[in-house]
């Protein structure tokens, strides 16, 4: 054997061995709460009462958010932050910061109290950022702040230094400088 065949067969043994690593990487979301169970108050509210999701990548080829991903994050300044996931034509998926204002759900609640309706009605929701976060966090501004998204275990040394507060884990803010 030359030395170019046992490199290449030491190559493909490696590849591999790494398989089953991969494996199990693959299909972990970079932020562990999107892989759990929804809670009701992980369902934005401008949903409540939609009983099927109108959006992703059902059976009928509907693309969006999949209102089923949400989950609460953090309540900020008079809005609700939710992390969520959103697909395009590609089956691509893509990771967004959300935020729909607190005061939304006293209004849907009085509607509903005096008209018997639920879902809809009125309801005003923001998409902050979307993208990933493998490599880098998702920036977002809205309302007069900045949002950093952050995927599970990503370094922050530094943040609060920098003028960022903490509101999970995932979820960092500072207000929005204009310069």
């Amino acid at each position: 054997m030359t030395r170019r065949s046992v490199r290449r067969r030491l190559t493909a043994a490696a590849a591999l061995a790494l398989l089953p690593l991969l494996a199990a990487c693959a299909g972990q979301p970079m932020i562990a709460l999107l892989g759990g169970t929804q809670s009701p108050s992980d369902r934005m509210p401008i949903y409540l009462g939609v009983a099927e999701a109108p959006s992703g990548p059902d059976a009928s080829g509907r693309y969006g958010l999949d209102i089923d991903s949400t989950r609460f994050l953090a309540e900020h300044e008079g809005n609700l932050l939710y992390v969520g996931l959103s697909y395009d034509p590609r089956d691509s998926e893509s990771i967004c910061l959300l935020s729909e204002p607190a005061d939304e759900i006293v209004r849907h609640t009085l509607h509903e109290a005096e008209f018997g309706t639920t879902g809809r009605i009125g309801f005003t929701m923001a998409t902050v950022a979307c993208g990933g976060v493998r490599d880098a966090p998702l920036w977002g501004v809205y309302d007069g702040n900045e949002y950093m998204l952050l995927r599970d275990g990503a370094p922050t040394g530094g943040a609060v230094d920098a003028g960022w507060t903490r509101l999970h884990a995932n979820l960092w803010v500072r207000p929005y400088l204009t310069q």
